[in-house]
């Protein structure tokens, strides 16, 4: 089971969340675009996730520099997980890869000493294995230098053939060399490409000199310039045929060179494979650490019990733009437990928020990441789906089918432990009918093991016996009344408390006047809001009439 669908990522804003966790390897970038949630089967190993970046998170709080080395080695790490497999496959690696596999080898020698340096060994999931027999075999004839190159000392036969070329080719260069000499003496410059040169008509005193020379041979002659070549005698032409050849071999010896070592390499694959996905884990685990120790994270307690329980919870996303308009971040507590729970409020109420704060700190969690809170306990869900306001509809569908076939594949999910999130349920259709339909749905998922929660203009729902009853605190109307000066939208969002309490009974829902209240506040006529004040108190009968 798929733990969250894309359209429920984009709705939580999961995306631009998880992205703050920025991996600086090769290795760690795929393991973080190749994340998963962890299951409820895997709450040993989110237990430990959650303890390692626990620990090396404070260490980042209290020393955001102590990281900077490591952080620094791993950005050197590649992926060389590909080589590894074409050597598994048989395939014989190049010089590069070659290079990189024992670049990679001796980067986590260097990794393991600042893990041990810091105290962190222990972080990681298995020992650093530093695949000795690998790492020698890649550094035969090195000199102890992290560079790569087919050395003498792989093959006796490599070194003698290597000995006739360079012989050779200092022979021919000499040749050369003596050549140019006499070249630049008479001409003032050397050769160009192909080993000529070419002199122009008017300087005929060169001319006759270079004609003279038996090194040179003259190629080309028109009326603007005359074009001269180096002349290789007899000797030289051997010996360069002799080079040919001699360099033949030599490639010859050294892809036997990189055959025996692919081997070698192939025989050791899985560990360094496994290598990969040591250094893969620790980059993405320190890029958690970062993140999780700039908003102050804390770690989710794991509970036996079926709970879903937070403390001044905080959606990050919603907490930087409230603090970028200059506004108080209102955090907020929730308890849930399976069956259904129905949260009412006004428009500009923060429900969606809510929703959204919900479903976005049992992700954090389930990723193994800390959270945005003061405390928070939790049972491991499969999986989290939510239908918010602004959700996208697929093409074809009305909102309220859209709705439809999200509550029918809500319905049935929740035979398991998962989060259901269903912002103003069955809004898109008319109050009556949409008010029996969300009471039908909810009766239906608040009998089933997954955490169903509603938010709702609906007063029947609040009469709903069985769900937990909950309502977003509202407006302080005293200080409204008092602050009535200022700006409208200003009073609004610094007034509001969008704390969920419980439900006090259906006068609590149904006159609590909140929706009023915003009305007022947001500069509504103020004989219109008496008349709903008093239609509200008395009932329906009396709508227009006068």
């Amino acid at each position: 089971m798929e733990f969250f669908q894309s359209d429920t990522k984009i709705q939580l804003a999961w995306d631009q969340v998880w992205g703050q966790v920025k991996p600086v390897s090769a290795p760690g970038r795929r393991r973080h675009s190749e994340y998963k949630a962890f299951l409820p089967p895997q709450v040993e190993e989110l237990a430990q996730e959650l303890n390692r970046l626990e620990e090396l998170s404070r260490a980042l709080e209290g020393d955001p520099a102590g990281s900077s080395a490591l952080s620094y080695l791993l950005a050197n790490v590649r992926d060389v997980s590909l080589s590894l497999k074409r050597a598994q496959g048989g395939s014989v690696l190049d010089d590069l890869e070659l290079y990189e596999i024992k670049r990679q080898l001796s980067l986590l020698a260097e990794i393991k000493e600042e893990l041990k340096r810091q105290k962190w060994e222990h972080l990681l999931p298995v020992p650093a294995d530093l695949c000795t027999p690998c790492l020698k075999a890649l550094s035969i004839g090195q000199g102890g230098r992290d560079s790569f190159y087919i050395a003498d000392a792989y093959d006796a036969d490599l070194a003698a053939v290597r000995e006739k070329r360079i012989f050779l080719e200092t022979t021919l260069a000499e040749f050369k060399n003596k050549a140019e000499e006499k070249l630049l003496r008479a001409a003032g410059r050397g050769f160009g490409p192909g080993c000529e040169i070419s002199v122009s008509r008017g300087e005929q005193a060169v001319i006759a000199q270079l004609a003279a020379m038996r090194e040179l041979k003259k190629t080309e002659e028109t009326n603007d310039f005359v074009k001269f070549r180096l002349a290789e005698n007899e000797t030289v032409r051997r010996q360069r045929q002799e080079l040919r050849k001699f360099r033949e071999k030599e490639e010859t010896y050294k892809a036997r060179v990189r055959q025996n070592l692919s081997q070698v390499v192939a025989e050791h694959g899985e560990r360094l494979l496994k290598m990969q996905e040591v250094l893969g884990y620790l980059d993405l685990l320190l890029a958690k650490a970062k993140f999780c120790a700039g908003f102050g994270g804390v770690k989710p307690h794991l509970s036996r019990e079926n709970v879903l329980r937070f403390k001044k919870g905080r959606h990050l996303l919603v907490e930087k733009e409230v603090a970028a308009d200059g506004y108080d971040y209102r955090p907020i507590d929730v308890c849930l437990k399976p069956g259904a729970t129905i949260i009412t409020g006004p428009n500009m109420g923060g429900k969606t928020v809510s929703l959204k704060t919900i479903g976005l700190l049992a992700a954090m969690a389930q990723y193994g990441l800390l959270v945005p809170a003061e405390a928070m306990e939790f049972r491991p869900l499969w999986f989290v789906a939510s239908h918010l306001a602004r959700a996208e509809i697929p093409r074809g569908l009305s909102t309220f089918a859209a709705e439809i076939v999200f509550l029918q594949n809500a319905v049935e999910k929740s035979g398991t432990a998962g989060l259901i999130l269903v912002d103003e349920i069955a809004h898109g259709t008319n109050p009556q009918e949409g008010a029996a339909l969300a009471g039908a749905v909810v009766e239906r998922l608040h009998s089933r093991p997954a955490y169903t929660v509603v938010t709702t203009h609906y007063p029947p729902l609040a009469r709903l016996q069985g769900p937990r009853q909950l309502r977003v605190a509202g407006l302080d109307e005293k200080k409204v009344r008092k602050y009535s000066f200022a700006g409208r939208e200003d009073i609004l969002r610094r007034f509001m408390d969008y704390n969920l309490v419980p439900w006090q009974g259906p006068a609590d829902c149904e006159v609590s006047g909140d929706a009023a209240l915003v009305a007022e506040t947001m500069g509504l006529d103020a004989e219109i809001i008496a008349r709903a004040k008093g239609l509200l108190k008395r009932g329906w009968e009396d709508l227009g009439h006068d």
